[in-house]
């Protein structure tokens, strides 16, 4: 803030005749109360740029939480046809005898569901809730 001039100060001390000290003492109270202001205007401009993170913070998880809802439903329903595929692979291969060289083939298909199987699922565990340690051991005590 800027500082009063000396011609201010006297004008103002012609103009409201007060003793000198009075003066003073009425510059040292307005050089407080600007300092005052000052300090609170830096604390607000610093409570806008706190708000303004928080906010892209809160945006990004909110953004994330869409994403792993988005993941989630397309695990499942990616296991859901793997299932089905797994299945029918366990029949054929049932069916076909030992000796049979598409028995070969139809391992290839149930290694490559079970390999999908552990994509999927880690991708279900990757997007499940985390709980906090806390929680688990609130839940042994029965709380």
């Amino acid at each position: 803030m800027k500082q009063p001039r000396r011609a201010d100060t006297a004008s103002s001390q012609r103009a409201f005749p007060l003793p000198q000290e009075t003066h003073r003492e009425l510059e040292r109270k307005l050089e407080a109360v600007t300092q005052k202001l000052a300090q609170t205007e830096f604390d607000l401009q610093q409570s806008r740029t706190e708000r303004a993170q928080l906010e892209a913070q809160v945006s990004l998880m909110n953004t994330l939480a869409a994403l792993g809802q988005m993941a989630a439903t397309v695990a499942h329903e990616i296991r859901n046809p793997l299932g089905g595929i797994a299945g029918f692979a366990g029949l054929l291969e049932r069916d076909l005898s030992i000796g049979d060289p598409r028995r070969k083939w139809v391992k290839k298909i149930i290694e490559g569901v079970s390999s999908l199987n552990a994509i999927v699922t880690g991708l279900l565990n990757y997007t499940r809730p985390v709980r906090r340690m806390d929680e688990d051991s609130d839940r042994e005590r029965g709380e």
